[in-house]
């Protein structure tokens, strides 16, 4: 059975099920370099192998344990180096085998044994860990602190922008429509009651309108000069003649 997690993608899975997990990990993908981490034997190469397959690669694809570093090649010309340090001990060893420079390349890099080098690069990248449960395996997206942190506070600061918008009067409606719109025009306009009636002031007939809806079907918005709105409220409705600086308010 095939498990997700949204939460950094926590993915668990069987073998058989390897294709379609390739293809979630390869959609997760946001930074050229991805280091894969994991004991032997969880199936490191195995992955990207097939990882490889879904990005169009023409080339024969072989573990890179010995060569260290494979070169591969897309159908569209693409560079892709997939890198194995395994049988890395040393810092001058990745040195050596200029290391830094293929992951500097801005080619996409998929590094086994990520972990060796996670510490040594300011590079942006992507971090999967697999690991062995029984006959089933589970893959990890291991996001940085400093980049959970981002979106985190990230989220923290639109929720602040969002809650100062309702406190500011606006409306906070994914359906900002006709409605609200006419009557947020006819709020800006002075507003005069064409009959007295007792116990309704201003700040009534303010939050009248407000909780009111617009009848568009019976309203003649494009009468000139003043246009005609029907309102219909819980408490009461209303007939606003809409004019340039005053709305003149009567009870229907």
């Amino acid at each position: 059975m095939l498990i997700f997690s949204h939460v950094n993608m926590k993915i668990k899975f069987e073998l058989n099920q390897l294709v379609e997990v390739s293809n979630k990990v390869k959609n997760h993908l946001s930074a050229n370099v991805v280091l894969i981490s994991g004991e032997m034997g969880a199936g490191k190469t195995t992955l990207i192998k097939q990882i490889l397959s879904l990005l169009d690669i023409i080339d024969n694809v072989s573990s890179p344990t010995f060569s260290i570093i494979n070169e591969y090649l897309t159908k569209n010309d693409q560079v892709i180096y997939h890198i194995d340090l395994y049988r890395i001990k040393s810092l001058n060893e990745l040195e050596g085998i200029g290391l830094f420079e293929y992951l500097e390349s801005g080619n996409l890099c998929f590094v086994e044994w990520g972990e060796a080098i996670e510490n040594l690069i300011d590079l942006e990248f992507n971090k999967f860990i697999i690991s062995k449960k029984n006959n089933s395996r589970i893959i990890e997206n291991k996001m940085s602190f400093l980049k959970r942190l981002y979106y985190y506070s990230s989220g923290f600061v639109i929720g602040i922008i969002f809650l100062l918008f309702i406190f500011n009067g606006k409306r906070a409606s994914c359906n900002y429509g006709p409605s609200a719109r006419v009557l947020d025009n006819i709020l800006s306009k002075e507003l005069t009651l064409e009959s007295n009636i007792d116990n309704l002031n201003n700040s009534d007939l303010i939050e009248i309108i407000s909780n009111g809806r617009v009848i568009f079907n019976k309203s003649e918005p494009n009468n000139k000069p003043c246009g005609k709105y029907y309102i219909e409220s819980e408490s009461m409705d209303l007939i606003i003649i809409n004019c340039k600086n005053e709305a003149i308010i009567k009870i229907k």
